[in-house]
């Protein structure tokens, strides 16, 4: 986190007795789309802020940023399922590529900024690849729930202008069969 040696209390102390700067020394490690106005906004305690104004590409420091600076044929994901005797890896390349291509798809229903994205998976690698992707386009997180069964992928359309009529995609809930695990 910082370049200096320090020990894990002096660390905590630091943390705790100055915690804007601690963690605006933090936040300089992180690729941030906009920088934040403050750091810490208390100007309406007991409910604080952190980062206000700023705004941040989370795939994009989960997997872009290694790929960019010479870690992309590092293990990103490691999956070790006892339950299916499975083990999978995946470089962050591999994780990059994957991810683009779930992108793609959602892009061929159509799904844009401000929509909302369901993800209804298995807990398998193939879950977090669809979590990394609404954030890589769309600009924030998916609503997710996670169950061991069929993979399922829910599209909500809501409060917007019809898509073209030659669209396979109903405005409504779409289900997306896949498999049931690893």
């Amino acid at each position: 986190m910082h370049c200096e040696k320090l020990n894990y209390e002096d660390l905590y102390r630091e943390s705790l007795d100055n915690p804007e700067a601690f963690w605006g020394k933090a936040a300089k490690g992180i690729r941030w789309e906009r920088k934040w106005d403050c750091v810490l906004d208390n100007s309406h305690s007991p409910f604080v802020k952190w980062f206000s104004g700023a705004v941040l590409n989370t795939c994009y420091n989960a997997v872009d940023f290694h790929v960019e600076n010479g870690r992309g044929t590092q293990n990103a994901v490691i999956y070790d399922s006892p339950v299916t005797d499975t083990i999978r890896e995946f470089t962050y390349a591999e994780l990059k590529a994957r991810v683009s291509r779930i992108a793609g798809f959602l892009k061929e229903l159509w799904v844009v900024k401000g929509d909302t994205v369901l993800i209804y998976m298995p807990m398998i690698p193939e879950t977090r690849m669809a979590m990394l992707t609404p954030v890589m386009f769309i600009g924030r997180p998916p609503t997710w729930a996670g169950k061991w069964g069929t993979l399922t992928l829910c599209m909500a359309h809501c409060c917007r202008a019809p898509r073209p009529s030659s669209s396979k995609v109903s405005r409504s809930a779409h289900l997306i069969p896949g498999h049931s695990g690893a």
